[in-house]
Formats: structure tokens, sequence, C-alpha cells
């Protein structure tokens, strides 16, 4: 075989090889799409067997939230009858996916707290219209239960309307050391451990989540604390992320549903899934209130 013929087999055989592997892409691409459309049917039906069981008005549904949080979130201020409320939502990152994002675009206003400078920079960059106008404001703090009174002073936690706590860690911790009584917390409980299994990670100023299962405290643990603090458990996102608590006080607008029926598994397929391989990506361009 000359050289020039060897030249010409390789030639076609890279060729197919081309094809091959842009047909490999085709096929993953269309699983994906199809794991896609087949999750995204599936937290429908968790929805609706949920509502269906339980008899429940929640409206859930995702905006800029991880999963369905700005629907709980919209519907909780709807019974509390809070229009244009104040917020703080500590652990948002560049502040394009979190549950005050939808907040802050219709009308309300509030304060990010984030560790990580890079992100910071981000989000100033981002969000620098609402800087401007004074409606958001952007700190640059680890959040630890040793400081979170200083960074969160009773008068101003008073004042909240809501609150959020996903610092992957110490968060019931945090909470436990919070002085004053926000209307709504949300905080990220681990899901791994079902009712009424109540654990909770030791305390470390310094943690910082390794992207394990090693992070916060388990359902039941959270709604003890909120028990001790005048708090009632009203909803938890499906995907099993987020746990939402209301003032006792506004605990008689909610249905009485045992812990076991609040529960949501970890389902973070049903949470990613259906909105990140699908669709437009979120802009951080402003809307204007029409």
């Amino acid at each position: 075989m000359t050289e020039g013929e060897c030249w010409a087999r390789l030639s076609k055989l890279e060729a197919i090889l081309e094809v091959q592997a842009q047909n490999q892409v085709a096929i993953f691409n269309q699983l994906r799409i199809i794991g896609t459309y087949l999750a995204e049917a599936e937290l429908t039906d968790v929805r609706r067997e949920y509502e269906s069981r339980y008899k429940s008005e929640q409206t859930r549904f995702k905006v800029y939230s991880q999963s369905d949080e700005d629907g709980l979130i919209q519907w909780i201020a709807g019974k509390l009858g809070i229009e244009n409320g104040h917020f703080c939502e500590i652990g948002v990152e560049d502040g394009l996916e979190c549950n005050s994002r939808l907040l802050l675009q219709i009308g309300w206003s509030g304060r990010w707290i984030e560790a990580n400078s890079e992100r910071l920079t981000t989000a100033h960059s981002l969000w620098r219209q609402y800087l401007d106008k004074g409606v958001l404001e952007i700190q640059e703090r680890f959040v630890t239960p040793d400081n979170v009174s200083d960074i969160l002073p009773s008068d101003l936690t008073n004042s909240l309307d809501f609150l959020s706590i996903d610092i992957d860690g110490n968060d019931l911790w945090v909470w436990q050391n919070l002085v004053g009584s926000p209307k709504v917390v949300v905080v990220e409980y681990n899901a791994k451990f079902p009712p009424p299994i109540s654990v909770v990670q030791p305390c470390e100023a310094d943690y910082v989540w390794q992207k394990d299962d090693f992070f916060g405290a388990s359902l039941a643990a959270l709604d003890k604390l909120g028990c001790e603090k005048g708090y009632k458990l009203v909803a938890c996102s499906s995907a099993g992320t987020n746990a939402f608590f209301v003032r006792n006080e506004f605990g008689h607008l909610f249905p009485e549903l045992p812990l076991t029926a609040l529960y949501r598994p970890n389902r973070y397929d049903l949470c990613y899934n259906p909105y990140h391989n699908r669709g437009h990506a979120p802009s951080p361009k402003v809307y204007e209130l029409f």
C-alpha cells in the first residue's frame, strides 16, 4: 500500500468516526430531552398526588428559584396579605437563581448576603439597577452561628417578611442563634433523612460544604427548632430542598398536616432536569412592572 493510499484510508476513517461521534451526540441530546420531559411529567404527578391527598391549595412553580419555591413563596405571601415586603436571603451566589429574585423583580426590597467574593462581583454587576435604586443591598459576609446576630440584629430581623437560609451546612445553627422573628423563614434541609429521624451536622463555624451528603439538618430537626422558636412548618419544595415556616400567629391560615405529609424526599433530578436542560437560560436583564 502506498503512502497516498494510507492517507486516503485514514481520511475515510476519520470521516466515519466523525459521523459516529455526531450520531452519538445526537443520541445523547435526544435522551437528555426525553429525560427532561419524563422528569417534568413526574414532577407534575408528584404535585397532583399531593394536592389530591391533602386537599392542598398550594401553588407551585419556578421562575428563578431552584425548583418550585417561587410558587410556594407567592402562596404564603398571599395568605399573609404581603404585597411589597422586605426580604433577606443568606446564600444567593450571583442572584440569578435564588428564592428572592422574583420578589425583588415584583416590587419587594431587601438584602442578599453571600460569602463568595467572585460571585458577588458578578452580582454587583448584574443587579446594579436595583442597587442604584436603593431597593437591594448586597453584603459579602461568611455567616456563622456566632456572627449572625451581628449581621442581622433583632430590629432588622423583626422587620423581615421573608428570610431564606441556604448555606449548605450550619443552616439550623444559624437559625437557632438568630435573634428576632421574620414572618416567614425558609431553610434548606437534608432530605436524605425522612421523619421522624432528627439529625444535624455538628456546629463548625468555618464549615464549607464538600459537595457530599454531609450537610445541614433533617426536616424533623428543623421542625423541632421551629416549634421552639414559635414557627409552624407549612410546606416543602417538591424536590426536597427547602422547608417553609411561618410564625405561629399565622399558623391558622394553613392546613394542619403531619410532618410525614409535608416531607418531600430528595429528588434533585426533579429540581434540575425540567429547568436546566430545556428552555431558555435565565437572563440578568430587568423587567418593568406594568
